[in-house]
């Protein structure tokens, strides 16, 4: 195309010839004009900013790819790959088709079976991609593919990709398949390791459309799109994927890690006490990750190892329950309380200590006890006993001695609990009284 420029802007004319001959050397689509008064800078600004290199497609392993370990039977992520286009302008797409080539290892014949592929891309919010269609949308889409084997443990997937928009903020393409060890009967699996397994991409050709923009008018203020041309493009591979293990399920080819046996126990101290007394309850557990201790009062999560003080009221038990790995165990403390028997009362009563006359009889009251010990002596020799029954019976409450003989004088009348030797440690009443004379009608 002629460029004209005003005599009065003949520097500039110069430099436009020179840019000119630098587009043709490059072999690009570009087109400039200007008007007369068009600026030969910005002409030159906007030449360079369309002069782009060869269309290219990155591929490269994400780095959150999917590492460490896939379980057996179960369908998992393989590899992320993801895609980035440059030297793609306007609205442009990328096809790319290629190959993803799944390598297994393993001393059992491991198999991959359901592959499928999926691409999926987001387009910012205020991009416009495609034939006008506006951004701040994703969406995936999954990929045809199909699978051969190139030898025994390498699978070779064949695919293409959809557009792509070099708008995308994200872009990538995924593998999945499902890892089984295939069982013959006659492969003997003991010591047996674990598989590997590794999807690479390769063998990826593209093709990239490249635009030419026009600018004209003022300053080159205008433009329009051009030609646009599909071009063989790079296509650079950066990274293998991940190399997993596959964890077969226990007991397949190898004997399955014994389960630690889960266990607990619970002592009380002291086992036997007064009611409300303070007792030591201590519980322990081993491969457990949770215990719980149920009393009387409900079920409570407890440390896996502790101690409480209790202060049970009445017999009880306590039972501990262990859980882990390896199931469920209970355990058990048992406790009783010890009765302690009621004081016996004793009360005598007062006609009995009034009366002077001699033969007597006492009377009175008694709870708590069934035998009593009576015990008389004179104030004038206390170490003398003037009577003495260790049998009285209490019936009904009740007790009753009869037509005891005594010479005048004053004494002293004892009720002592039947248990040990009588004692001030176990004297229940007494009384004194006065005997004057005798009487032949004793009451």
């Amino acid at each position: 195309m002629a460029l004209k420029k005003k005599k009065k802007a003949a520097f500039g004319g110069r430099m436009l010839l020179t840019l000119a001959a630098i587009l043709v050397a490059g072999g690009t689509f570009y087109v400039a004009s200007a008007a007369d008064f068009g600026d030969p800078v910005s002409l030159m600004g906007a030449a360079i900013a369309a002069f782009t290199g060869q269309p290219t497609v990155t591929i490269q392993i994400d780095p959150t790819t999917t590492e460490g370990t896939i379980p057996m039977n179960a369908t998992a992520e393989l590899a992320r790959f993801n895609v980035d286009t440059r030297n793609v302008t306007h609205w442009a797409t990328v096809g790319v088709s290629g190959q993803v080539a799944v390598t297994t290892s393993s001393p059992a014949p491991l198999r991959l079976s359901n592959f499928v592929m999926q691409y999926s891309y987001c387009i910012p919010v205020g991009k416009t991609y495609g034939y006008g269609y506006k951004g701040g949308n994703c969406a995936s889409v999954p990929l045809n593919v199909t699978v051969s084997q190139s030898n025994a443990t390498t699978y070779v997937l064949n695919f293409s990709l959809p557009p792509i928009y070099p708008e995308a903020s994200e872009s990538y393409f995924t593998v999945t398949a499902t890892p089984t060890y295939a069982y013959t009967g006659s492969f003997s699996y003991k010591g047996a390791k674990d598989g590997k397994v590794q999807a690479t991409i390769e063998n990826v050709y593209a093709t990239g459309d490249q635009c030419s923009i026009v600018r004209y008018g003022y300053k080159n203020k205008y433009s329009y799109q051009g030609h646009c041309a599909a071009k063989t493009a790079t296509v650079r591979i950066a990274g293998k994927g991940s190399m997993l293990t596959v964890v077969r399920t226990p007991g397949f080819g190898y004997n399955p890690a014994p389960v630690p046996v889960v266990a607990c126990s619970i002592t009380l101290d002291p086992l036997n006490a007064a009611p409300n007394s303070p007792r030591k309850l201590t519980w322990t557990t081993s491969n457990a990750t949770s215990f719980t201790l149920t009393n009387f009062q409900g079920t409570f999560t407890e440390p896996l190892n502790g101690s409480s003080t209790v202060t049970p009221s009445t017999a009880i038990t306590y039972t501990g329950k262990a859980t882990g790995p390896g199931g469920s165990v209970t355990c058990t403390a048992s406790g009783t309380v010890t009765t302690v028997p009621a004081k016996p009362t004793v009360s005598i009563d007062a006609a009995s200590l009034v009366a002077t006359s001699s033969p007597r009889v006492f009377t009175g009251s008694a709870a708590n006890t069934a035998t009593l010990v009576a015990l008389i002596y004179s104030q004038a020799n206390p170490d003398n006993y003037a009577y003495r029954n260790t049998a009285v019976a209490v019936n009904a409450g009740k007790w009753k001695i009869g037509a005891v003989t005594l010479a005048a004088g004053g004494y002293t009348l004892e009720m002592h609990s039947a248990s040990g030797t009588p004692s001030s440690a176990n004297l229940l009443a007494w009384g004194s009284f006065v005997v004057t004379g005798s009487s032949t009608t004793p009451r």
